[in-house]
């Protein structure tokens, strides 16, 4: 093989090269957690990027085919990790709240998925949609002055911190339903507060994000009155659970209202 055709191959496979970058990061980083809470917050990004290091070595394995059929299997892989690369935001969030993970740390680590979008966007042909991933990070100055991104991560912190302690006890459906809607509500608040709408388009998608974070605040109600009537929690942890609850619900809708005041009328 010419050296100039060596390079050529090396530089089509520079997406599996930079995914295995952001595994080796992901690896690392997942090493840190405790192991009581490594299920909640780690497991699913241990899940999605040893599926999505399969899809990219049917990818590579096809990345020269001539024939339409292995270059549709192609096609079909790289939408199938970009799909996934979808799955992985929520849960870098919640490993970076949980965690308490630096912005730069963050950004550094998201930097791998955001190179490997673009990779795998120019593979693409023209008429196939590309992928608008851009990752959302929490940005701590900002969370700090915004009353209701600071307490929905501190309600955040504390239910999987509730919910770890009552898996040692037993487990049921309802810590993963908890735990499953706790993290929607802090992945969708902090997407709608990602930007600042310009146009009714970004308005309504903005908007789409609140509501879906209320209906969230909402759903878990029932599953922590579950948790306050099997593990026999004291009245005061019943009182700062439910209050610090009712006051982020109180603060989306102020947030809510607000939007409505600002944006609505934008073209």
């Amino acid at each position: 093989m010419s050296v100039l055709k060596a390079k050529r191959h090396l530089a089509k496979s520079e997406f599996e090269h930079t995914f295995s970058l952001f595994y080796i990061e992901s690896e690392r980083l997942i090493n840190k957690v405790p192991k009581r809470r490594k299920k909640y917050v780690t497991e699913n990004i241990a899940v999605i990027n040893n599926s999505i290091y399969n899809d990219l070595m049917v990818i590579q394995k096809y990345l020269f085919a001539k024939k339409d059929n292995k270059k549709e299997i192609k096609k079909l892989r790289i939408l199938s990790v970009l799909e996934k690369i979808d799955f992985l935001e929520k849960a870098i969030m919640v490993y970076s709240n949980i965690m308490s993970m630096s912005f730069e740390q963050q950004c550094n680590w998201v930097s791998y998925l955001d190179k490997e979008v673009a990779l795998l966007n120019g593979m693409l042909d023209e008429e196939t949609p590309k992928s608008k991933f851009k990752a959302t990070v929490l940005d701590w100055e900002k969370i700090s002055r915004f009353e209701v991104l600071r307490n929905m991560v501190f309600l955040h912190r504390y239910t999987h911190g509730k919910a770890v302690r009552a898996v040692g006890k037993f487990e049921t459906c309802t810590t993963p339903l908890l735990i499953g809607i706790i993290d929607d509500a802090l992945f969708y608040l902090s997407k709608a507060n990602s930007y600042i709408p310009q146009t009714k388009a970004e308005y309504e998608e903005r908007e789409k994000y609140i509501d879906t974070v209320l209906q969230k605040l909402d759903e878990i109600q029932r599953p922590m009155l579950m948790y306050f009537s099997t593990m026999g929690y004291s009245n005061r942890v019943q009182r700062e659970w439910s209050e610090m609850l009712r006051k982020e619900i109180k603060l989306v809708k102020g947030l809510q209202n607000s939007d409505r005041k600002r944006f609505s009328k934008l073209p």
